[in-house]
């Protein structure tokens, strides 16, 4: 099988698995998916989180502390 096959095949399991569990798919840019950013929050890391959000987005501190505690809410672990 051909790494493009291999690919294709992927991504389509992986729209299936977004389709099934009823979600909508990370749109291209949209940082809230950023694994960095994600660990950091679970981590506990809050201010590093709001810093890598507004590195990632140029917006200011209120506007990423504001994203940050939705992706927070979305994403935490613990």
């Amino acid at each position: 099988m051909s790494e493009e096959e291999r690919i294709r095949r992927l991504e389509e399991q992986v729209a299936f698995l977004y389709e099934h569990l009823g979600l909508a798919p990370p749109r291209a840019g949209d940082v809230s998916t950023d694994a960095e950013l994600i660990a950091l929050i679970n981590d506990g890391r809050k201010i590093n989180a709001i810093k890598r959000y507004r590195d990632l987005t140029g917006l200011g501190l209120a506007e990423a502390k504001d994203a940050v505690e939705q992706i927070e809410r979305r994403y935490r672990l613990g």
